[in-house]
């Protein structure tokens, strides 16, 4: 982010006006004409618009154009139109002013992440995908990012991640009661589980994509999910045709039986258990694309590996917890540092 000291010297040996909140205008030497008293001054011919700042945060800013490359940033899955552009640019905003506030507690704590811990995170990420380094440089390419940025970036999330650690999880603790309550309500005691039946159907989202792209994409599948629900006996042979899921798309989607909290894709599994069987759920945005499920059976069956079980309550319970925490925290973090949002 730009700083706001750096900012303000850069535009410090100009005359400047505020034509609209946060947006700054470079003066050129010629005399204006002053509007009439009330009206409101157009920007006067020869203005430059530099950017439009979205908000203040401490000595930061975060300017218009950051919030809007952000939310429109490839492989989002947020599709995005005429009618929310405006709430997508609030709810970017407010992440962008939260991670603002953890790295400056990061800088407070001396969080830090050095240039070999960077090296050694890109090669590990290089080895768990196949890439040498001209393909992961291409790849970064088509993120339209250049090597040094995406360096930047990955600092910036190791530090974020330690310092989250830091501040976050050690407000945290699950006890066995914990995993043992949810055992009762919704496992028998841990002696059952549900599982569920279903079929699905993905349309990808390639990771360069741009968001008319994506909203293309989504569109299609509304489309193919419109048909669907018409007639869900026929999802089988939609998938076959339509779908890009190629472990299932031959099967017509069929995933077979999943069993309950050992999906690592939450909003999937969240999908699969709370839709009814023989209807077909909302799109959904997941990791790979855009999918739908269409549910055929549900049923419950004996525990299997009650460890696996137990590991994946408490894996459950540490996220939800994880995030109201972080939810708190930030709330602090906000109430102790100067933030104006002017968009």
């Amino acid at each position: 982010m730009t700083k706001l000291a750096q900012f303000a010297f850069i535009f410090s040996t100009m005359s400047f006006s505020l034509a609209s909140p946060g947006v700054v205008f470079a003066q050129p030497a010629t005399v204006q004409t002053q509007p009439p008293r009330g009206a409101v001054p157009p920007p006067p011919e020869g203005y430059v618009t530099a950017d439009r700042i979205a908000a203040l945060v401490g000595d930061d800013i975060i300017t218009l154009h950051e919030v809007d490359k952000a939310a429109t940033s490839p492989g989002a899955l947020e599709p995005i139109d005429g009618a929310n552009m405006a709430e997508i640019r609030q709810k970017t905003l407010e992440a962008l002013i939260d991670n603002l506030l953890v790295l400056g507690q990061a800088k407070e704590l001396g969080i830090e992440a050095t240039d070999a811990e960077i090296d050694d995170y890109v090669t590990r990420v290089k080895a768990q995908n196949g890439l040498s380094q001209e393909q992961l440089e291409e790849n970064i390419a088509r993120l339209g990012m250049t090597l040094p940025e995406y360096r930047e970036l990955t600092r910036k999330e190791l530090v974020r991640s330690r310092t989250l650690s830091v501040k976050v999880r050690s407000r945290i603790n699950i006890t066995a009661t914990d995993v043992q309550r949810v055992l009762d309500a919704e496992f028998g005691g841990g002696t059952e589980q549900d599982e569920v039946r279903a079929s699905i159907l993905l349309r990808r989202v390639p990771p360069n994509a741009t968001m008319t792209e994506i909203n293309d994409i989504r569109r299609y599948i509304e489309w193919i999910r419109s048909q669907a629900d018409a007639a869900p006996e026929r999802f089988a042979d939609l998938a076959r045709k339509y779908s890009e899921h190629d472990a299932t798309r031959l099967d017509g989607g069929d995933i077979g039986y999943i069993s309950q909290g050992l999906l690592a894709d939450e909003a999937l599994e969240s999908t699969l258990f709370r839709t009814p069987v023989g209807k077909i759920s909302n799109v959904i945005a997941t990791p790979l694309g855009f999918q739908i499920v269409y549910v055929t059976d549900k049923r419950k069956t004996p525990v299997k590996d009650p460890e696996a079980l137990r590991d994946s309550i408490y894996d459950r319970l540490f996220t939800e917890a994880r995030a109201k925490v972080y939810e708190t925290w930030v709330k602090e973090l906000r109430e102790q540092t100067y933030v104006e949002i002017r968009l």
